[in-house]
């Protein structure tokens, strides 16, 4: 940003496969950030003919500049920390709509892998944002095959969920050991 320019910053904070928001197609700005998350919102943006950054690592049909974290080295700096703290049994929560959670977990478990260890996975899956019951079944299901205490690697919804799930129905104690109770 320049000083003294007059920029406008719209933010809109949306679920990753929403379609654009009402007021987009009438919006005239001069150029976008966006996180370009599905081929509706891909789609909208190139059709503006605006300067566009896409600041999500998801995969998409155009070649937009980009600015992204680089997912193999998130992985390898995470589980190089756990390891150094002396943690040996992993968990990754992750989305499996999601190009950058897949790449995520992929490499998050081969860093472990070449360390000789193993990493539990939590996948949601497509319906499951859309029906909490099951998604809080399927999450109490995975906190109970993970022997706690144990790092859970997740993408960035899933971490509150699955800290407050786990807190909520006594798997812990925020400041202690996590322990299923007896």
């Amino acid at each position: 940003m320049r000083e003294g320019a007059n920029w406008e910053i719209h933010f809109t904070e949306q679920g990753r496969g929403d379609e654009p928001p009402p007021w987009f197609h009438n919006w005239h700005g001069h150029g976008i950030i966006a996180r370009i998350e599905n081929s509706q919102i891909e789609e909208a943006v190139a059709a503006t003919k605006l300067p566009v950054v896409n600041v999500s690592s998801n995969t998409v049909k155009r070649s937009f500049p980009t600015v992204a974290s680089d997912s193999d080295a998130v992985c390898a700096v995470a589980a190089q920390h756990l390891l150094e703290r002396g943690f040996r049994l992993f968990g990754y929560c992750g989305d499996v709509r999601f190009d950058w959670s897949v790449r995520h977990e992929e490499n998050f478990r081969r860093h472990l892998r070449d360390a000789g260890f193993d990493v539990r996975v939590f996948d949601s899956e497509i319906g499951d944002a859309e029906d909490w019951p099951r998604e809080q079944s399927k999450l109490i299901n995975s906190v109970n095959f993970v022997i706690l205490p144990s790092p859970v690697l997740s993408r960035m919804p899933g971490a509150p969920a699955m800290k407050q799930l786990s807190c909520s129905t006594g798997l812990c104690r925020v400041g202690k050991y996590t322990t299923k109770p007896a």
